[in-house]
């Protein structure tokens, strides 16, 4: 969308100065048709312009007409550009914030029972595993239940399948022994 609007007015603006130009060069060549005015007008045009001239659109003109509107095109996108641009402050690093201070009103990460404690987790020791299951379905408590981080909690259940697969832990219930075991976490709480 922008381009064909920038195309557009780029047209537009190079059928402007083909006109002024046409009629600059109908009247050089009625009166002066091979004077050295005239030649020496091509002449400095073609100097001014990078262009290779394209005889397919009227000659040597079409190049320099859009040389012109190029040209123009370019300089009115810079002064736009120059006016947008910000404008750059000069910065001093005495006034520079300190960076290394921690932020004293961030909160310490939450951290879950076993990762706080750094309790070793074995598939053999199934008095702390007995912790994480129903004592009545045998089901495997929930995060929002247990609060462990979704690592623990993941590796908790691993290790709880492992247990019951090698037969150390029963499948449908708690083991009795392990009934009276103080509550790691509230087993009714929901987060």
């Amino acid at each position: 969308m922008v381009m064909s609007i920038s195309y557009n007015i780029a047209q537009n603006e190079m059928f402007s100065i083909f006109r002024q130009i046409r009629c600059q060069y109908s009247t050089l060549t009625k009166f002066f048709p091979d004077s050295a005015l005239h030649k020496s007008l091509c002449a400095s045009q073609l100097k001014n312009t990078d262009v290779v001239p394209n005889r397919g659109m009227r000659g040597m003109r079409s190049s320099i007409l859009h040389k012109e509107v190029v040209d123009r095109y370019r300089l009115k996108k810079q002064k736009e550009e120059a006016m947008s641009a910000p404008l750059i402050q000069v910065v001093r690093d005495d006034d520079m914030p300190v960076s290394d201070l921690a932020n004293p009103y961030e909160k310490p990460p939450k951290k879950c029972l076993l990762c706080e404690h750094d309790v070793p987790l074995d598939y053999k020791n199934t008095r702390l595993l007995s912790q994480f299951v129903s004592p009545h379905t045998g089901r495997i408590y929930g995060r929002q239940i247990t609060g462990l981080c979704l690592f623990m909690q993941r590796r908790v259940a691993r290790l709880v399948k492992r247990s019951r697969y090698f037969g150390l832990m029963p499948y449908e219930m708690k083991d009795p022994r392990y009934l009276r075991d103080p509550k790691l976490f509230d087993p009714f709480r929901r987060k």
